[in-house]
Protein backbone atom coordinates (compact mmCIF):
# COMPACT_ATOMS: atom_id res chain seq x y z
CA UNK A 1 0.00 0.00 0.00
CA UNK A 2 3.02 2.42 0.88
CA UNK A 3 4.57 1.70 -2.76
CA UNK A 4 1.12 2.57 -4.12
CA UNK A 5 1.18 5.90 -2.21
CA UNK A 6 5.00 6.71 -3.07
CA UNK A 7 4.90 5.93 -6.89
CA UNK A 8 1.14 8.35 -7.03
CA UNK A 9 3.23 10.86 -5.21
CA UNK A 10 6.41 11.21 -7.27
CA UNK A 11 4.32 10.90 -10.64
CA UNK A 12 2.03 13.66 -8.76
CA UNK A 13 5.60 15.72 -8.40
CA UNK A 14 6.62 14.86 -11.45
CA UNK A 15 3.78 16.58 -13.11
CA UNK A 16 4.05 19.59 -11.49
CA UNK A 17 8.06 19.99 -12.56
CA UNK A 18 6.79 19.46 -16.24
CA UNK A 19 4.54 21.99 -15.69
CA UNK A 20 6.44 24.67 -14.28
CA UNK A 21 8.89 23.93 -17.21
CA UNK A 22 5.97 24.43 -19.84
CA UNK A 23 4.97 27.61 -18.31
CA UNK A 24 8.75 28.79 -18.28
CA UNK A 25 8.90 28.41 -21.83
CA UNK A 26 6.10 30.21 -22.33
CA UNK A 27 6.97 33.11 -21.06
CA UNK A 28 10.52 32.96 -23.92
CA UNK A 29 10.39 35.04 -26.64
CA UNK A 30 10.21 33.64 -30.28
CA UNK A 31 13.36 34.75 -31.08
CA UNK A 32 14.78 33.31 -27.98
CA UNK A 33 13.81 29.96 -28.84
CA UNK A 34 14.80 30.42 -32.38
CA UNK A 35 17.98 31.42 -30.67
CA UNK A 36 17.77 28.02 -28.68
CA UNK A 37 17.57 26.07 -31.64
CA UNK A 38 20.13 27.48 -33.50
CA UNK A 39 22.46 27.02 -30.76
CA UNK A 40 21.72 23.12 -30.70
CA UNK A 41 22.20 22.93 -34.36
CA UNK A 42 25.07 24.29 -34.30
CA UNK A 43 26.53 22.41 -31.83
CA UNK A 44 25.40 19.37 -33.62
CA UNK A 45 26.60 20.29 -36.76
CA UNK A 46 29.82 20.75 -34.91
CA UNK A 47 30.35 16.85 -34.85
CA UNK A 48 32.80 14.82 -36.73
CA UNK A 49 32.17 14.66 -40.06
CA UNK A 50 32.52 10.72 -40.66
CA UNK A 51 30.01 9.88 -37.69
CA UNK A 52 27.22 12.39 -39.32
CA UNK A 53 28.15 10.68 -42.68
CA UNK A 54 27.71 7.01 -40.84
CA UNK A 55 24.15 8.41 -39.31
CA UNK A 56 23.06 9.73 -42.90
CA UNK A 57 24.16 6.10 -44.82
CA UNK A 58 22.54 4.30 -42.09
CA UNK A 59 19.06 6.16 -42.30
CA UNK A 60 18.94 6.30 -45.67
CA UNK A 61 19.37 2.55 -45.61
CA UNK A 62 16.67 1.72 -43.22
CA UNK A 63 14.05 3.68 -44.90
CA UNK A 64 14.68 2.14 -48.28
CA UNK A 65 13.21 -0.83 -45.68
CA UNK A 66 9.89 0.95 -46.30
CA UNK A 67 9.59 -0.14 -49.71
CA UNK A 68 11.19 -3.79 -49.35
CA UNK A 69 8.34 -4.04 -46.45
CA UNK A 70 5.64 -2.48 -48.82
CA UNK A 71 6.60 -4.46 -52.09
CA UNK A 72 6.93 -7.99 -49.54
CA UNK A 73 3.34 -7.79 -48.26
CA UNK A 74 1.49 -6.57 -51.66
CA UNK A 75 3.58 -9.75 -53.02
CA UNK A 76 1.92 -12.33 -50.15
CA UNK A 77 -1.39 -10.45 -49.71
CA UNK A 78 -1.71 -10.68 -53.88
CA UNK A 79 -4.84 -8.57 -55.36
CA UNK A 80 -6.64 -9.10 -52.34
CA UNK A 81 -9.05 -5.88 -51.95
CA UNK A 82 -7.63 -5.37 -48.90
CA UNK A 83 -3.99 -5.52 -50.35
CA UNK A 84 -3.37 -1.64 -50.81
CA UNK A 85 -4.00 -1.62 -46.74
CA UNK A 86 -1.62 -4.00 -45.80
CA UNK A 87 1.04 -2.44 -47.88
CA UNK A 88 0.37 0.36 -46.36
CA UNK A 89 1.33 -0.90 -43.16
CA UNK A 90 4.80 -1.93 -45.16
CA UNK A 91 5.42 1.85 -46.01
CA UNK A 92 5.48 2.86 -42.89
CA UNK A 93 7.80 0.21 -41.31
CA UNK A 94 10.72 1.44 -42.95
CA UNK A 95 9.89 4.46 -41.15
CA UNK A 96 9.46 3.03 -37.47
CA UNK A 97 12.47 1.46 -37.66
CA UNK A 98 14.78 4.81 -38.56
CA UNK A 99 12.97 6.57 -35.54
CA UNK A 100 13.25 3.05 -33.10
CA UNK A 101 16.59 2.76 -34.20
Amino acid sequence: MKETADSHFEEEVKQSKTKVIVEEYEKLSSSLIFEIIRHDGEKELDRATVPLIFSALAAGLMISFSFYFRAVLSMYAGLCPWADAISGIGYTTGFLIVILV
